[in-house]
């Protein structure tokens, strides 16, 4: 009877830690990012193959110009919205002004993405290969932005967002494989990825609880609140997500290409962190706000340390595979993976102590500092290395500007924050 006792009280032990909210919120976020991942990196060998090196150098080329384009409508509601929804009342009327209001400027800023990408056709230098390029960037700009990701993240119901994000990139996937069989049909990659993210906004507004009309009073001033959020999403986006679109404007497509395969890869392995980042935030959030901090807390740094050091390993390991998986023409590219095997280490300690350190506790200028540090030290070291080395300089440039970045997060937390509070 005593062990069955203990064996029930075990699992009872285990259902309490699985019904805890941090827990719901890491895995069902973790689903949100294997799907988004996973899907794609599944797509990117077969899409390799048939485009080919310099075809998919081109579609590597619009991919990234319209995430960096979506910058502008997602606009760091990820930080200040999220963080804002976070200390509020389940029940409270802020709560629905604050949502109408994100959504109105959600909608006036993908205006602005679009007419971003377009801008950027009037450089021949960063002019994309063809219209229909052109008008898969402006899809993904638009569609990306208008993700309403910030306020399930916010409220804690991460697993409704889950089922939105499976739906939409299925059928981005099944359309994929359905109508591109040619390097001809290239541009058809990121106009159905554009489609899938529209998709994705409309269902998840669907989810959220109905909001009035919002005014452009209540507009302004979310993206008053967010601007500092604002700021450091576009320099995050220069050098985390924008180097297959600088090395566009440097090199060769089949050099993008090669680059964007290897970079993609090294991503896939950081963005496994993003759903502990962004399920701890709220917690951190509150306890910033004047909540007592939760036991578990003392032991987060290193638990992404040692996440971090496993998927750098793997990283590092897997990089001889990458022609296998994606074709003999990426063989030359096995070093570029290699060079970026440290980022998923240097991608969780940075974050630890840039989102829960320093953003969570609303030290968010100190935050921009860093990855204006960041932004910097790449596009500095691309445009001394890339013309030399090409691909593998670009990758030089990252894992240098991940390194500053994560050396001055640690000196900046560690000055602002007391280790009481840490």
């Amino acid at each position: 009877m005593t062990a069955q006792g203990d064996s029930r009280g075990r699992k009872a032990w285990a259902a309490q830690r699985l019904r805890h909210p941090v827990v719901r919120g890491v895995l069902s976020l973790t689903g949100v990012q294997v799907v988004q991942l996973a899907l794609p990196l599944a797509t990117l060998p077969y899409l390799t193959r048939v485009l080919g090196p310099e075809g998919w150098g081109a579609v590597a080329a619009a991919l990234a110009l319209g995430n960096l384009a979506a910058t502008l409508p997602e606009y760091g509601f990820s930080v200040s919205a999220s963080r804002t929804l976070s200390t509020l009342p389940p029940h409270d009327a802020r709560r629905a002004a604050l949502a109408a209001g994100v959504v109105a400027a959600k909608g006036l800023l993908a205006v602005g993405a679009v007419v971003l990408v377009l801008a950027t056709q009037l450089s021949s230098r960063a002019a994309l290969a063809s219209g229909g390029l052109v008008a898969g960037a402006c899809l993904i700009a638009a569609g990306h932005g208008l993700w309403m990701a910030w306020y399930f993240e916010g409220a804690e119901r991460a697993g409704a967002f889950l089922r939105v994000v499976v739906g939409s990139r299925l059928l981005y996937v099944a359309l994929l494989f359905a109508l591109v069989h040619d390097p001809l049909h290239a541009a058809r990659v990121p106009i159905l990825y554009g489609l899938s993210a529209f998709v994705t906004a409309g269902l998840a507004l669907r989810l959220m609880p109905r909001t009035r009309t919002a005014t452009l009073a209540e507009a302004g001033r979310v993206l008053r609140q967010g601007w500092m959020g604002f700021v450091q999403r576009v320099l995050v986006m220069t050098y985390a997500a924008g180097n297959v679109f600088w090395l566009s404007l440097l090199a060769p497509p089949a050099e993008v290409g090669g680059y964007g395969v290897a970079e993609q890869t090294a991503r896939a392995a950081c963005l496994l962190l993003l759903p502990l980042n962004r399920a701890l935030y709220p917690r951190y959030s509150r306890v910033a706000a004047g909540a007592a901090a939760e036991s578990w807390m003392r032991h987060t740094q290193r638990g992404m340390a040692a996440l971090g050091v496993g998927l750098s390993l793997a990283l590092f390991a897997a990089a001889p595979a990458l022609p296998w998986v994606f074709g003999a023409g990426y063989a030359a590219f096995v070093p570029v993976l290699r060079w970026l095997a440290p980022l998923p280490l240097l991608v969780a300690l940075s974050q630890f102590w840039t989102v829960q350190g320093l953003m969570a506790r609303g030290h968010d200028r100190a935050a921009a500092l860093l990855f204006g540090l960041g932004a910097a030290v790449d596009l500095g070291l691309a445009v001394w290395l890339v013309p030399t080395r090409g691909a593998l300089g670009m990758a030089m440039a990252l894992v240098g500007a991940e390194v500053a970045v994560t050396l001055a997060s640690a000196l900046l937390a560690h000055r602002l924050i007391s280790p009481a509070r840490s």
